[in-house]
């Protein structure tokens, strides 16, 4: 399964952080990172109900679109790390792509960041990302933001700052009660930091991070609706996310997967609302996309689409990724309908996946057989739904 959502990500930490990603070194380690905690959304595959940290997620300020939270322990998960090993040894990662030394592995990309930055990597809870997708692609303005939780103080960053020399561009302030810090960049633009208190801050610009702080303080409600549904009662996980989807952001993503991947966006109808979690199971990786759709009719079509993926030639049979990637991924998804609501499943183990992705790159699509009945390839560009 193939599965693309847009995404940006904003400027470094301010002060500390922004003296670690000046470097070339720090920007590649540091957006590698940035990499593995999105798979889930800009990558090839990307329990109990949760939600993520409660005091976090109820510092998320009404009005946002997207709503994504990480746990701190994906950093050192020994299957997720065996996955990110295999695609460090494939020369995946953004190093290569900026004149700078790769990583020998996982471990020792996390060993950069840390040696980077002097910030320990266990002393990391979770993040939680959120933004308003919509008002970017009606207007252009940007609102996003990162709300961390940690055993770091401010100090740490201050002490890193302090150490390369780089801190007179950091000022302190206060807003509602809470101390903020302040870097302007030369085009007059700020990024705020909020402390919050007990290791949590927010990252953002200035009217993202005061309605953090807000929400934070009781003065503003948190996000709510059907996307506060959608997240709580999203399976819990490493990575966990909910989004809703209004009719520009899916005429984008549809653009994206046939620019970039030669999907063509009718294989599936528009939903409203998307979850998606991350999570182990011992050496086995899971993914979890949930679509709503509109009506339960739109959710039956999603399904005749997945069932004709399933009815692959060699689809149900012991498949080898290495010869017959198209028939294994097969075999790794399935699917169930509730009224309008479909979840997809992916299951894997990381050495299988690897293999299944190098097969792909290197050309070897469908040895197994023709594509099934309703979709057509187009050379190396990808799949499409016929009819």
């Amino acid at each position: 399964m193939i599965h693309r959502v847009a995404s940006t990500t904003g400027r470094g930490i301010v002060g500390a952080f922004s003296s670690v990603s000046r470097s070339r070194h720090g920007k590649a380690v540091l957006l590698l990172v940035v990499v593995v905690l999105t798979a889930g959304c800009t990558g090839f595959f990307a329990g109990d109900e949760s939600g993520g940290d409660g005091a976090a997620v109820d510092s998320v300020p009404e009005g946002v679109d997207s709503v994504m939270h990480f746990e701190g322990a994906f950093l050192t998960d020994s299957t997720t790390e065996e996955l990110m090993n295999g695609i460090i040894e494939m020369g995946g990662t953004p190093a290569s792509d900026m004149g700078v030394e790769e990583p020998e592995s996982w471990q020792d990309a996390l060993d950069q960041m840390e040696s980077e930055s002097d910030l320990s990597v266990e002393d990391f809870e979770s993040a939680t990302v959120f933004g308003k997708s919509e008002q970017a692609l009606e207007n252009g303005e940007e609102y996003g933001g990162v709300i961390v939780k940690s055993d770091w103080e401010w100090e740490d960053f201050q002490q890193l700052a302090e150490e390369e020399g780089d801190i007179s561009d950091v000022t302190e302030d206060s807003y509602n009660g809470v101390t903020v810090y302040i870097e302007e960049n030369e085009f007059g633009q700020e990024t705020w930091v909020a402390d919050l208190g007990d290791g949590m801050f927010a990252f953002g610009p200035k009217t993202v991070v005061e309605d953090v702080i807000d929400t934070n303080q009781g003065d503003a409600d948190p996000f709510s609706g059907d996307l506060r549904d959608a997240f709580e009662s999203t399976t819990d996980g490493y990575m966990m996310a909910a989004m809703t989807v209004s009719e520009n952001q899916a005429a984008m993503a549809s653009d994206i997967a046939s620019d970039q991947a030669g999907v063509d966006g009718r294989i599936f109808p528009d939903p409203k609302v998307m979850t998606m979690s991350y999570h182990t199971d011992g050496d086995r990786m899971n993914l979890e996309v949930q679509m709503t759709m509109e009506t339960q009719e739109a959710a039956n079509q999603v399904m005749v689409s997945l069932e004709q993926i399933a009815n692959m030639p060699g689809a149900g049979e012991d498949v080898d990724p290495a010869t017959d990637p198209m028939s294994w991924f097969s075999n790794a998804l399935s699917a169930e309908q509730s009224d309008e609501t479909v979840t997809m499943t992916f299951a894997a183990e990381p050495g299988d996946l690897l293999t299944a992705i190098e097969t792909f790159a290197s050309g070897g699509m469908m040895p197994g057989g023709p594509m099934p009945p309703g979709f057509a390839m187009h050379g190396p560009q990808g799949i499409s739904v016929t009819g």
